[in-house]
């Protein structure tokens, strides 16, 4: 998220340790969802090319330095994963700097290097509009990807410590981006091409690549992304700007004109079962992260919407029923798949949920073996609602299995104080 505050913003003035009107974030909204890190986006419109580009980009990093020089006591900036972990420990939101699109740097490697300088850690190749040496997902093809000089920018970024972003590329970018890379790449904001046909997804042949380059697609809350639904609607609003005379890439113009259009013709629900849809499919396509965060991180997280963590995956348990030794075949009667959230924080484990008509009790000490030789943690809770019996088995099975690196707990809620129990072995 950017700053999301006017250029030429005076920390002084429009303070951000209130509410402010008309922008994205601030200190209140940042607290209350529980935000440790944050990556600013010194974002300029892509059509402000050249030195103009550069020159408003200083000012966004000139923004985001004051500000968290205002506010010491809330905001740290950081350089370095060690920055961000100390900057949590005392309570304080992590503050990094992400630049939204190559056209920042004119084309040149000197000036890449500079913005690396001033402490940007990541740079999203492009925005909605090509540059000279890479191709936007939402723009006509120009060089085929990236060109020589386009390859010669992602080496200069693994150099120097830069993640390369590939959101808003083009499929053919995002390919030689990782053909070009020696470090993992990020999506910083972008949702899946196979469940919603926007340009601005991740086609599965790219998901596929992930794993063997170690980067991460972060899935995106954009309702246009998420829903062709509400992408159509988009696409209606625009050609009816255009047919009046009005220019869509003018975003003042079109927002809007889009809060009027609403009211006469209401925006598609996007819930979060659609946010959903997209996780479940790039965590089957792209696997998830190797290490799950620590309690305090999870402790410290803002309730998770129990639609969401309501959500199963029959492809994703039966892969860790058969990593335990076991088939769904022979389990999957008694046991509720596991939620997708759940194994998106702790790749291999298992979540187990009551089933009507079946109990705890029921298990016999052969399953307790087999599900005991699955990593990690398993969370369990009878037909009957009855905790105690799970707690007494999960002792049961901590003290068995004692010293050989396995952890147990009870998942007795929808939200993230309730993982967070089970976390800690509660």
């Amino acid at each position: 998220a950017g700053p999301g505050i006017a250029r030429g913003y005076d920390p002084a003035v429009a303070d951000v340790s209130g509410t402010l009107a008309g922008t994205h974030t601030d200190l209140p909204r940042l607290r209350a969802g529980g935000v440790g890190a944050q990556f600013w986006s010194v974002y300029v419109p892509a059509q402000w090319a050249g030195e103009r580009a550069v020159v408003a980009t200083l000012e966004q990093i000139d923004i985001v330095r004051r500000m968290v020089a205002t506010h010491p006591d809330a905001f740290a900036l950081c350089d370095t994963a060690d920055e961000v972990e100390a900057a949590f420990g005392a309570g304080r939101i992590a503050s990094l700097i992400g630049m939204e699109g190559g056209h920042s740097i004119d084309s040149s490697l000197g000036a890449l290097r500079m913005f690396r300088e001033l402490g940007a850690r990541y740079m999203t190749l492009t925005h909605n509009d090509n540059v000279p040496w890479a191709d936007s997902a939402t723009d006509d093809p120009a060089v085929g990807g990236l060109n020589d000089f386009g390859r010669e920018v992602v080496r200069e970024m693994n150099r120097i410590g830069m993640l390369v972003d590939c959101s808003h590329v083009a499929p053919t970018t995002m390919h030689a981006a990782l053909d070009a890379t020696a470090a993992p790449i990020i999506f910083s904001h972008s949702s899946c091409r196979a469940v919603a046909d926007h340009p601005r997804n991740v086609p599965d042949d790219v998901l596929e690549r992930l794993p063997d380059n170690g980067g991460v697609a972060m899935i995106t809350l954009v309702p246009m992304f998420l829903s062709m639904e509400a992408s159509r609607w988009v696409r209606e609003g625009q050609a009816e700007m255009k047919t009046a005379g009005l220019d869509p890439d003018d975003w003042a113009v079109m927002t809007r004109f889009m809060e009027e259009r609403e009211t006469t013709v209401p925006f598609p629900n996007v819930d979060v079962a659609t946010v959903a849809d997209h996780v479940e499919h790039a965590r089957r396509v792209a696997g998830a992260a190797p290490d799950p965060p620590s309690a305090e991180h999870i402790a410290r997280a803002p309730p998770t919407p129990s639609a969401i963590l309501r959500r199963v995956n029959h492809d994703i348990i039966g892969a860790l029923f058969a990593k335990g030794g076991f088939g769904e075949t022979n389990f999957g009667d008694l046991f509720y798949p596991l939620t997708f959230l759940t194994l998106a924080l702790f790749i291999g484990s298992i979540v187990l949920y009551n089933v009507p008509g079946r109990t705890v009790a029921d298990m016999s000490n052969e399953t307790v073996l087999r599900l005991a030789a699955v990593d990690n943690i398993v969370g369990i809770k009878d037909a009957t609602g009855n905790l105690a019996r799970g707690i007494e088995l999960l002792r049961d099975l901590d003290h068995s299995f004692a010293g050989k690196g396995k952890s147990f707990g009870v998942y007795s809620g929808d939200d993230a104080s309730a993982l967070a129990l089970m976390l800690c072995g509660g």
